[in-house]
């Protein structure tokens, strides 16, 4: 508090100064002396002036923790919304050099666990342990629309890519579709359950497949229009325990990245179900990953080691392979090569006889796969590079291909 502090008659050292003065002017007589005496007297009748020290103290600020973050994807306006551990949510504008445009405050008992962004950027929404899925309204700074989960606990929440449904990854082991088309926040559908919870989701581009990582070491693939799981991958635990698979990504080639508890990323051929790669690039849990969405050939992964890994999509050129597969062409080409117009059709080899999108697919890639196997090509994920910038766990991370200067 300010405290007050008198100031009084002139000191000794003023006083003497006063004496000075007098005995400089004692030569013109005693009337000099006279003035002088006069004078103190009148300053020792002033009141005396209160003073005023002001004790100032700096408190260190320690801001909340992050729980999950999320770009909105505009061109014009890129904005990151922020969840902290307060049930804050923080909304920064890229384009104004991070600026901090608005903060909606959280309350007692709440929790963001998951945030996204629909109607190309302009709506907020976001989850958490409380069970209920929110609609932000940015100008009022309160919730527009609520509705609840039917499933408990909301840990992660994704937005197709026709902004028309709204996946949230339930406590009781369900996802749960929530139609956001023409302003609505409605329940539209839900999953077959399953035994744990669902910790992780990821669309396909198509809309037609999404992918879950859950609580009991599984990844599962599903069919967004019927709602079944058509296939299951099981990953490692260790001493026994299950992996809890934290993040999850899903690729336009099917190529499926996960992060478990384990300290793993794991890369899958999400149409063969099968474990491609595996990194063992973390000493503890992996919380989070981002893909570089302009061409997928970069995956981050981060989490409680706080360390950002870096993995990059190369081609690997072997020696033996291309000398084998020059062999091998030299040995068809003898007898006969008529078969390779057939294979390499539309919709050939595997995926010929199922027709539609699937079959388009799996004919391009095995089309590609054919071509580098004829260069002695092979497509690998190679942990490319990593950055301790953190003094603490990272548990999420989130791209944007804006820079400060506001370019692409």
């Amino acid at each position: 508090m300010p405290t007050k502090k008198k100031r009084g008659a002139p000191s000794g050292h003023a006083a003497s100064g006063g004496d000075a003065s007098g005995s400089a002017v004692s030569a013109s007589g005693d009337a000099g002396l006279a003035d002088a005496a006069g004078a103190g007297a009148d300053a020792a009748a002033t009141p005396a002036e209160p003073m005023y020290v002001h004790r100032c103290r700096f408190v260190e600020y320690v801001p909340d923790a992050i729980h999950c973050m999320s770009f909105n994807g505009s061109v014009n306006d890129p904005l990151l919304a922020v969840s902290r551990a307060n049930a804050d949510i923080e909304v920064w504008s890229v384009a104004s050099d991070w600026l901090l445009e608005r903060r909606i405050p959280g309350g007692k008992h709440l929790s963001v666990e998951a945030l996204a962004w629909g109607a190309g950027g302009k709506r907020l929404f976001s989850a958490g342990l409380h069970g209920q899925i929110s609609e932000w309204d940015l100008r009022e700074l309160q919730a527009a629309q609520q509705v609840d989960s039917y499933g408990g606990a909301v840990w992660c929440l994704g937005l197709n890519n026709a902004q028309r449904r709204l996946a949230a990854g339930c406590e009781d082991g369900s996802v749960r579709l929530f139609d956001v088309e023409s302003g609505a926040l409605a329940f539209a559908s839900s999953f077959a359950r399953q035994g744990s919870r669902i910790l992780s989701l990821a669309w396909h581009a198509d809309d037609q497949v999404l992918v879950t990582g859950s609580a009991d070491a599984c990844i599962r693939r599903w069919n967004a229009s019927t709602g079944q799981c058509t296939m299951r991958m099981t990953v490692e635990g260790v001493n026994g325990q299950k992996a809890l698979v934290w993040a999850v990504s899903l690729l336009s080639d099917f190529t499926i990245v996960s992060g478990d508890s384990t300290g793993n990323v794991h890369f899958w051929d999400g149409v063969q179900g099968t474990l491609k790669q595996s990194f063992r690039a973390h000493q503890a849990d992996v919380l989070a990953l981002a893909v570089d969405g302009t061409d997928e050939k970069t995956v981050y992964a981060s989490g409680v080691d706080n360390k950002i890994v870096q993995f990059r999509e190369v081609v690997v050129v072997s020696a033996a392979d291309a000398a084998h597969v020059r062999g091998g062409d030299k040995a068809a080409g003898s007898t006969g090569s008529g078969s390779s117009g057939s294979s390499g059709s539309r919709g050939g080899g595997v995926g010929g006889g199922g027709g539609g999108n699937d079959g388009d697919r799996d004919g391009d890639g095995k089309q590609q796969e054919r071509q580098q196997q004829k260069t002695g090509q092979r497509q690998r994920w190679l942990n490319s590079g990593q950055l301790r910038c953190h003094t603490h766990d990272v548990r999420a991370l989130a791209l944007t291909s804006h820079t400060r200067d506001g370019q692409q």
